[in-house]
């Protein structure tokens, strides 16, 4: 008996399989991954694991080094097959788990240029420390009909290696929640049948947390929670009081662990999971479910396999295997199985589907009901709030924890309050800045909340008008760089419709309408050089560059010019300081949340001794980061464009997908809550930054292969079933009717034991 099966995000499920066909009866289980980068810092082991676990066991190791092991009497042998879809190269990455970021090039910055040349649009998961386990965006191109950032890991193992590892639960209203008020359609599924399935993922990873008792967010099987130091929780009991129980700030459930499990230690407190954890201490496929397959002895990994389709068989209405690509040799061979388990990840699935049985279903398998591809959702968010607390000199944090806070989803829960459908949480992060990121970060949130322009911060940013609690540091006063500001003067067309009126029933103190003024476009720069150059005096000259944009006719898309007016001013240290953290938010190089973590020498080199005072524990800081759910659209979309390949021979991907009216109004409700939220918990210089959010950013794709109640309306059964073909099985995050607000990982993960334990019973009933 053989059996196929998909994976990206983890092959939890893998255990569950072997557990239900032991029996008394030895079955082979070969993995086929598009990447062979498995052997990442996860495994303390590294890529010996693998042969050590075969020699244990007594079984095949293999390695698409040896192609010619694959022959007929090796696969007679195989029941189960796994395909993970991402690519990559054996690299052993203990080293750089262990790695400390000031170790690397300009401490391990998000923004490098090999960086931007590797993937210059979705890099934001990416340091210097880990953007080679990600697929370059240059070389695995897709179609976006609309702005689309697709993050894809280029690792064994995938995004659970690189994940937040939030771990959270849906709740019934999340599940009624179509049904309530007619959006797409109903959920198969209530939380009562999941529930169980959350309870023994949740013993099985390791989750950390604690039990709050809210509808919205059920409770769960843990593992004590990290320690909340004395500033927090004040900052929890002042939320709740002020919002009358509205708001809750709890600890977030994360699938890091403070307590030993089997052969993984509790986490250590180094704040370095983006880099892989050598000593397992949260849950990925390496640390976790994968040794536990492997201890079973039924397991054969073949990397370098790219998954073409799933074959189909017309007559039987079953799949009867799949077609694999060798990355290496460009090879296709084909595999047979009674079961094919599809989890490579929500765009990867749906174009395998989508490339399937062509001969039957013009749009591939599972398409009848013409569901398949539509409802792409993910998770609205790019909204942050940053906070400086005040007191709490004498706390400080032990190690680098990986500790975060959430703030649950609090609008919307007894029907629509609000202007628009759902809900939103907040996910954030507590430090202690140091004083180089306290002087920065108040020059951004200046700037963002407007309440000077950037001009205003260069010319005058000084202790009388910045204080920051600390005395002065007469560094601070130095002469800098030269600063050039240039403001744009451009010429309005009379139109009849720009007209001034009076309001006669609204007066000024004088009785005179109020004058309204406008603030134009200004443009700002560091000059380098110079040094040796210096004003004499206070000189009121300025500079003018004339009109020249259409001087010979229309020779813009528009007519008529503009000029710049400006000055030339030499800065001071501070003043250069201060600009940099601005700019970097302005120009959204860099979240304010970002620009706080990270501001240090290296990340902000500005050709000046870096002061010792800079480096000194100043406040402490939170920041809060906004998660929104998305509504199922039909037109929010991937297809295939069937004339263009990617390298592999593949069609190339195409998705169209954006956020509509609901998710707009959302986004307003999570800038004006978050400035409530920093209100009540009495933050000091708080602002909220909204960095522009595309779809995808979230990197939670989900909803194109949806299950449902009927078959006219979904592509899976409740049991995660293609309608079409019952033995494929879909488990990542395709089958998704809704997306709530809660990061969806660990639902994915419920359904995928859940429907893992199903397939078990109907094999053994014959069924399949």
């Amino acid at each position: 008996m053989k059996m196929f099966s998909f994976f990206r995000k983890s092959i939890f499920f893998l255990s569950l399989f072997l557990v239900g066909f032991a029996n008394g009866q030895k079955k082979n289980v070969l993995i086929f991954s598009y990447a062979a980068g498995f052997v990442h810092s996860s495994i303390p082991q590294g890529k010996d694991l693998f042969k050590n676990l075969a020699e244990k066991n007594g079984f095949s190791y293999t390695l698409s080094e040896d192609p010619t092991v694959f022959n007929d009497d090796f696969l007679s042998k195989i029941d189960i097959i796994v395909f993970n879809q991402t690519t990559g190269d054996i690299l052993d990455k203990n080293q750089e788990s262990n790695k400390p970021f000031w170790e690397y090039p300009a401490g391990a910055p998000t923004s490098t240029k090999k960086i931007q040349e590797r993937s210059p649009r979705t890099n934001g998961e990416m340091t210097e420390r880990n953007y080679n386990l990600f697929l370059s965006e240059k070389e695995n191109p897709i179609e976006e009909k609309k702005p689309f950032h697709w993050v894809r890991p280029d690792i064994f193992g995938g995004k659970s290696i690189l994940w937040g590892r939030v771990s959270l639960r849906w709740s019934e209203m999340d599940f009624e929640a179509n049904a309530k008020e007619g959006i797409a359609i109903d959920w198969p599924v209530r939380y009562n049948e999941i529930a169980p399935w959350y309870s023994y993922v949740e013993k099985f990873i390791g989750v950390s947390g604690t039990k709050e008792n809210l509808p919205q967010l059920p409770d769960g099987e843990f593992q004590k929670p990290f320690d909340f130091n004395p500033l927090v929780k004040n900052l929890s009991d002042k939320l709740r009081k002020g919002t009358d129980e509205k708001c809750h700030l709890i600890h977030s459930r994360l699938a890091n662990m403070t307590e030993d499990k089997e052969n993984r230690s509790a986490c250590q407190n180094r704040d370095m999971c983006i880099n892989g954890c050598p000593f397992g201490g949260y849950f990925s496929t390496q640390s976790s479910t994968l040794p536990a397959a492997m201890d079973t002895g039924n397991l054969t990994i073949r990397p370098f396999s790219l998954v073409k389709e799933i074959i189909y068989d017309k007559n039987s209405k079953k799949a009867t295997g799949v077609r694999v690509i060798d990355t290496q040799t460009l090879e296709e061979i084909v595999f047979t199985s009674k079961i094919v388990f599809l989890c490579a990840s929500t765009v990867a699935s749906t174009q395998i589907l989508q490339n399937s049985a062509l001969d039957v279903w013009q749009e591939g398998l599972g398409s009848s009901s013409g569901e398949l591809g539509h409802n792409l959702m993910d998770h609205n968010l790019g909204i942050t709030t940053t906070g400086r607390i005040e007191g709490y000199e004498d706390v400080k944090s032990i190690g680098f924890t990986p500790a975060q806070v959430y703030v649950p989803r609090f609008q919307n829960l007894h029907g629509k309050e609000k202007d628009y459908l759902r809900g939103f949480g907040y996910q954030g992060k507590y430090f202690r800045t140091t004083f180089a990121s306290a002087f920065g970060t108040k020059a951004a949130a200046m700037v963002i909340n407007k309440e000077v322009s950037p001009l205003k911060v260069l010319s005058k940013m000084d202790e009388s008008f910045f204080p920051i609690g600390d005395k002065y540091p007469e560094q601070f006063k130095k002469l800098h760089h030269w600063q050039i500001g240039l403001s744009a003067f451009g010429e309005i067309l009379p139109y009849h419709e720009n007209k001034i009126t009076l309001n006669r029933a609204k007066k000024d103190k004088y009785g005179m309408p109020l004058i309204y003024h406008r603030l134009g476009i200004l443009a700002t720069g560091r000059i380098e050089g110079f040094e040796d150059v210096k004003t004499i005096g206070f000189t009121p000259s300025m500079l003018y560059l004339p009109r020249y944009q259409n001087l010979k006719g229309k020779e813009k898309d528009y007519i008529r010019g503009f000029g710049f007016q400006g000055r030339t001013f030499r800065t001071t240290f501070a003043t250069g300081f201060a600009t940099k953290a601005a700019a970097m938010v302005t120009n959204k190089e860099a979240s304010a949340l970002s620009v706080l973590s990270k501001m240090d020498d290296s990340f902000f080199p500005i050709g000046d001794k870096y002061p010792e005072q800079f480096k000194k524990l100043h406040h402490w800081q939170i920041g809060l980061m906004a998660f929104g759910e998305i509504l199922p659209y039909y037109e929010n979309k991937i297809t295939l464009n069937r004339t263009e390949k990617d390298k592999y021979g593949m069609p190339l991907i195409q998705i169209d997908a954006e956020l509509k009216e609901n998710e707009l109004k959302m986004g307003k409700d999570m800038t004006e809550e978050g400035r409530i939220i920093m209100d009540k918990i009495g933050a000091k210089d708080a602002f909220v930054n909204d960095t522009g959010y595309t779809f995808g950013d979230g990197v939670h794709e989900m909803g194109t292969a949806r299950m449902g109640h009927d078959p006219k309306t979904s592509v899976l059964n409740k049991h995660n079933q293609v309608w079409d073909c019952k033995n494929v099985f879909v488990t990542d995050g395709s089958f998704m009717v809704s997306a709530g607000c809660q990061n969806p990982s660990l639902t994915y993960m419920a359904f995928t034991a859940r429907a893992a334990n199903y397939a078990v019973e109907e094999l053994k009933k014959g069924n399949l």
